[in-house]
């Protein structure tokens, strides 16, 4: 039976979190997780936790990241799909030059997601994520001068959004939301049937505010469940408020069905911050 180690690294707001796990025959082990405050300003401070002297990380195949969102750009409109591939990826680039300053197509990376389709209307609802090409290029040169191969590189919301439908395959028959806090910023998705339909950000955390959000997509989808993945003192705030909503709130567990270990409930990241190791899974295991 072979076997292979791959790491999982998550940013948020000063602060990220490093996960290595086990995969053998698909199946996968938690051996270490580390979180890391931000106490400088080095670009790659998140990087700390890979230390070449211990044997276990020498053993490393591969690192995958999930950036801070915020440090990314979500923009979401409606799309004319009766336009050639072509006149669509125009439209894209002049909506993000309408709000990213100084945009140029090259460079920067972008991702399409289709929300919503209406076909007779030939418009699409699109989510576009862009972020500085640069940026990416400098963490792939980064982890490769450490003479390690590079992943998947994904933002903290869409690592986490997989470990979700991996560790809750339930909902893929339900319409839920997914709520991802940190510290400066709420991220919301509204899923169908285990597909992102709707989706929304704000910048701070006001809880207030957030419920609020999720209250106005509750009717229009029928949401039967909310997921959270947050900081532990958010989290108590959350289940006050919550309340509010009157249906089941569920904090993801990245360890449900993804990963077949215990190790992570008595270590160091339950501390209150444990929020980022959903992200750690999602975007290690990916690609498994």
């Amino acid at each position: 039976m072979s076997k292979e180690y791959v790491a999982g690294i998550s940013i948020g707001s000063r602060q990220s979190q490093l996960a290595l796990f086990e995969v053998r025959d698909q199946k996968h082990l938690l051996l270490y997780v580390e979180v890391h405050d931000q106490n400088d300003e080095s670009p790659f401070w998140f990087m700390r936790g890979i230390e070449h002297s211990s044997k276990l990380f020498k053993k490393i195949s591969k690192i995958s990241v999930a950036v801070d969102s915020s440090s990314v750009t979500f923009h979401t409109f409606p799309l004319d799909t009766s336009l050639t591939q072509k006149e669509q990826q125009d439209h894209i680039h002049w909506e993000l030059s309408n709000i990213i300053a100084d945009y140029q197509p090259q460079n920067y990376v972008t991702d399409i997601h289709v929300l919503k389709s209406h076909v007779r209307d030939q418009t699409a609802e699109i989510l576009t994520v862009a972020v500085q090409r640069q940026y990416i290029l400098e963490i792939q040169r980064f982890i490769a001068g450490m003479g390690l191969k590079v992943g998947l590189i994904d933002t903290v919301y869409f690592a986490s959004e997989y470990a979700l439908l991996a560790n809750y395959p339930e909902i893929k028959t339900k319409c839920v939301a997914l709520v991802v806090m940190n510290n400066d910023r709420v991220d919301i998705g509204w899923y169908m049937n285990g597909r992102l339909t709707r989706y929304m950000s704000t910048s701070g955390v006001d809880i207030e505010n957030a419920i609020q959000k999720i209250q106005s997509g509750r009717y229009e989808f029928f949401v039967s469940e909310v997921f959270y993945c947050a900081q532990m003192n958010l989290i108590e705030k959350l289940r006050v408020k919550h309340k509010e909503l009157r249906i089941p709130m569920t904090v993801v567990d990245p360890m449900r069905r993804l990963v077949k270990t215990s190790m992570w409930r008595t270590s160091r990241v339950k501390n209150g911050r444990d929020y980022l190791l959903a992200a750690c899974a999602g975007i290690a295991l990916q690609s498994r």
